[in-house]
């Protein structure tokens, strides 16, 4: 509605989207992530619940979410992605059969080295804990920091991610009758209109590639005091 340039309370959103039966629908995840029976890495908690970042690879952070589907809901999905928390865009991904090493080594190995330092936010699952993983993470140029255990808030954005991709396009699909196929083509579907047209309110209501764009042509000047958004947006086309 902003972008052709109507302007209304977002309760007012919400209230007919109630009335028309038009939310998001949910469901909570019933599977637990590998967590290695060590120490709680706390002290390492460098993000420390702050997801603003002043440029890109300035702050990464990622997770693995499991995917279920097919007859009786018996297959699974593993998708593992990495998001920029400067235009919380989806800047790497993987999908695998398997919740192994190489899910999240896949995602790793399609980020680009770094000169500058980037903080890399994960949970204390055992793939980000592996060596190889540690090892080749830092070869890159990246920091890493993890959440507490047993606090997904702390790594937020991401989360909200998976409920984005899961209440916005996989739930409203028959996902008993859906085969592999269709599922990979789903998620790849989404994070493509995620990263290139879905307004957030986070943003100002532009999306992840838009927002980078108008921050690129207007970096001289803070973030408060940047052209109005929603006349840019108007004049986006997309």
């Amino acid at each position: 509605m902003i972008k052709i340039g109507f302007k209304i309370n977002p309760k007012t959103v919400l209230k007919k989207m109630q009335q028309f039966y038009l939310l998001c629908q949910t469901i909570k995840n019933k599977y637990q992530k590998h967590i290695l029976k060590k120490p709680p890495l706390s002290d390492l908690n460098l993000l420390q619940n702050n997801f603003y970042a002043s440029r890109p690879y300035e702050k990464l952070c990622t997770d693995i979410t499991t995917l279920i589907y097919g007859s009786n809901y018996e297959k699974k999905l593993y998708l593992s992605a990495i998001m920029d928390l400067y235009n919380r865009e989806i800047i790497a991904y993987t999908i695998a059969d398997k919740q192994d090493l190489s899910l999240v080594m896949n995602s790793l190995e399609q980020l680009k080295p770094l000169k500058q330092l980037c903080l890399f936010h994960s949970d204390q699952g055992s793939q980000y804990t592996a060596k190889r993983f540690k090892t080749i993470l830092k070869q890159k140029g990246y920091q890493q920091s993890f959440s507490d255990v047993g606090i997904p808030s702390q790594n937020a954005c991401i989360e909200s991610f998976w409920a984005n991709l899961k209440g916005e396009k996989l739930y409203l699909s028959n996902l008993e009758n859906t085969n592999t196929k269709k599922m990979i083509q789903m998620i790849n579907e989404y994070i493509l209109f995620y990263n290139q047209k879905r307004m957030m309110k986070s943003l100002k209501y532009f999306w992840p590639q838009l927002l980078s764009k108008q921050l690129n042509n207007q970096k001289s000047q803070p973030f408060s005091k940047r052209k109005d958004f929603g006349v840019f947006l108007k004049s986006q086309q997309i």
